[in-house]
């Protein structure tokens, strides 16, 4: 969901393929998901999410044109931060101010001092949403609830919501998205591979390095990125899910173990709630890690790729 929707047209510049650091402003970063894990400084295909590192937030999806083609989308997420709503202004002023373009706001015409004055309604809406999605987590209408962020997704339980359902800011909700994000453990994201074995077996594996921290989830699961929504179901079924061991030291994979024995070897000093969805694992060091070793190899064939997928 969108809480709205930014169209540059700038046929003056017809052919001219504008770069995403002519139009961030001073201090803003950017990047994209390399193989599911976000890269910055990375442009995936035209598209980019920037923001800012001092409020890491939902961050602001950039659509940058192709050569040949005159137009730039921004799209702002809901529910979102007041300062991913002032950086979204910001931008909106830097191209304008640059390139002189044309703007449309949620398919209308407006200047950008029409996009000024609309910036306390925007923050209005959005309070408004972000109340409501999580009133909802509240009221046990949902699971946990998964949202895309700047870096990688965050997930949401009645133990966040219960802090972020009230108030009259988006302060508390901004506080969180950023202390989350700019946590330095590596977020980890699953590869999936054809058993040797079964030929409709497929089988999920998350890795876990030594000596540095990491966030897992608690129940592996299969990435949005790999969500058909035309036929509104993913790709494929797991069978199997296992954890490869990748030691630091001897800069290689060293084995493996099944995922419910991973989390169960796991001592309770080791690790510490992160999100609804996730933990955080403190390092750990090469023998403990050895010692969690129990196969040397698993039988895979082929990774599987994404296809027809979109987030």
């Amino acid at each position: 969901m969108s809480l709205i929707t930014l169209q540059f047209s700038y046929s003056a510049l017809f052919g001219r393929k504008i770069g995403i650091k002519e139009i961030l402003p001073a201090g803003m970063c950017y990047g994209a998901a390399k193989n599911l894990i976000f890269e910055s400084g990375y442009i995936n295909h035209g598209n980019t999410i920037a923001y800012h590192p001092d409020h890491i937030g939902r961050g602001i999806w950039i659509s940058m044109a192709e050569e040949g083609r005159n137009q730039l989308l921004i799209r702002l997420p809901s529910p979102c931060t007041d300062e991913d709503i002032d950086d979204t202004i910001a931008i909106a002023k830097r191209i304008l101010g640059k390139y002189g373009t044309e703007m449309q706001v949620n398919d209308k015409a407006m200047t950008f001092q029409q996009l000024k004055d609309s910036a306390e309604s925007l923050r209005t809406a959005n309070l408004h949403v972000l109340h409501e999605t999580m009133q909802n987590v509240l009221d046990g209408h949902m699971g946990s609830l998964i949202l895309s962020c700047a870096l990688h997704p965050l997930a949401f339980g009645k133990k966040e919501a219960d802090t972020l359902w009230a108030g009259t800011d988006t302060h508390a909700y901004r506080d969180l998205l950023h202390r989350l994000q700019s946590i330095k453990a590596v977020y980890a994201q699953p590869q999936f591979y054809q058993s040797k074995i079964e030929k409709d077996c497929i089988i999920g594996i998350y890795s876990l390095a030594s000596k540095m921290r990491c966030i897992l989830p608690i129940h592996p699961s299969i990435p949005l990125a790999y969500f058909d929504r035309s036929r509104k179901k993913f790709q494929f079924d797991v069978k199997e899910w296992h954890v490869s061991l990748y030691s630091t030291d001897e800069k290689k994979i060293i084995g493996n173990i099944p995922y419910d024995k991973m989390m169960t070897a796991l001592a309770s000093e080791q690790y510490s709630y992160y999100d609804a969805d996730s933990i955080l694992i403190e390092p750990i060091d090469e023998e403990k890690l050895q010692s969690m070793n129990e196969k040397e190899d698993i039988p895979t064939e082929h990774s599987v790729s994404k296809q027809n997928a979109s987030v």
